[in-house]
């Protein structure tokens, strides 16, 4: 997929979107003008004044990211629809790549086929093939994560049903292999 720059007419600059807060300001300033009386006008500009000072605290804290987190709620339904328009003509893969490169917080939303066959977890060798007794060969998850220094591995398949109950009940708790094949024919275990 080329690099595709999207413009529209409601794209707009930092400078503009400032100003674009600037000129709302401004006209909540002027709305009062007409009829309130001087208590309610005081109140209104004081509410006004706070609302101002909160933005500015939050264009210093945030940044030019909290003028673009406004703008693109202010513009959803027009982003959404630039969205539809662009979005089919792409893969959900293309559609990721493209955005990482560009720097969009972008991620697909897979299906368990599309996640196993994927290239991420495939490169991080996500999946590990095991050969279980009753199974077979297939593939599982393997160690969530992966260390330099303290790798981890799948060292064997999923126990079977009951496998370990003579080495729990009788090592680890305990009970003779008597009192185990007694809570065997009782249907316990």
């Amino acid at each position: 997929m080329e690099n595709v720059k999207y413009q529209s007419s409601i794209s707009a600059t930092i400078g503009d979107r400032f100003s674009q807060l600037l000129m709302i300001i401004g006209s909540l300033l002027l709305i009062p003008l007409s009829g309130f009386n001087f208590p309610h006008w005081a109140i209104w500009m004081t509410s006004v004044f706070i609302l101002v000072a909160i933005s500015f605290v939050l264009i210093f804290i945030f940044g030019n990211r909290i003028l673009d987190f406004i703008y693109r709620v202010g513009n959803a339904d027009d982003l959404y629809a630039l969205m539809l328009e662009f979005t089919p003509n792409y893969t959900m893969f293309e559609l990721f790549e493209a955005g990482h490169r560009e720097g969009v917080p972008i991620i697909p939303i897979n299906d368990m086929a599309d996640f196993v066959d994927s290239p991420h977890t495939k490169a991080r060798g996500f999946f590990v093939e095991v050969d279980h007794p009753v199974v077979g060969k297939a593939l599982y998850p393997g160690p969530p994560y992966k260390w330099t220094e303290t790798p981890a591995c799948v060292r064997r398949p999923a126990p079977c049903l009951g496998e370990h109950n003579e080495e729990i009940f009788c090592q680890d708790m305990g009970f003779s292999k008597g009192d185990l094949s007694v809570l065997r024919r009782a249907g316990v275990v």
